[in-house]
Order: C-alpha cells, then structure tokens, then sequence
C-alpha cells in the first residue's frame, strides 16, 4: 500500500497508475523502481496535473499527463 505523505488531488491519482502500468510496458523495468520514483517525485505535481519522473537508476525520465499519457524524455 501507497503511503503519501504530500496530499494529492485524487483526479491525479488514476493517470499516475495508468502511467505506472504503461511505463511497464513500454520500458520493461521492475514496478518496485517505478513506485519509488514515482513516491520519490509526488512532491512534484504541479496544479496541472503533471509529474516530472526520473529514475536514475534507468536513466529514464518522463512526463505524465492529466489522462495518464506517459511520455519518454531524454
């Protein structure tokens, strides 16, 4: 279970987990990594419901939009 500790919106909260498991998808990484990067980054919503996520240990970051589009950045 998913603790957070900064309050989210709970409209942000279905996108994140779509993101969560399109970034399975598309990136082949274990979910532990994405849940930690994304619990390490939820300070970082903004009011448009968008999250900035990097994970240094897959060198990989990503934007997540408000309908759950996760897209690669370098």
């Amino acid at each position: 279970m998913l603790q957070l500790t900064t309050p989210a919106k709970a409209g942000l909260l279905k996108p994140l987990k779509i993101a969560i498991i399109e970034m399975i998808k598309s990136f082949k990484v274990k979910r532990m990594i994405i849940l930690q990067t994304i619990i390490r980054n939820l300070s970082r919503l903004t009011a448009g419901g968008i999250a900035k996520l990097r994970d240094p240990l897959i060198g990989v970051a990503t934007n997540i939009s408000k309908e759950g589009k996760a897209k690669q950045i370098n």
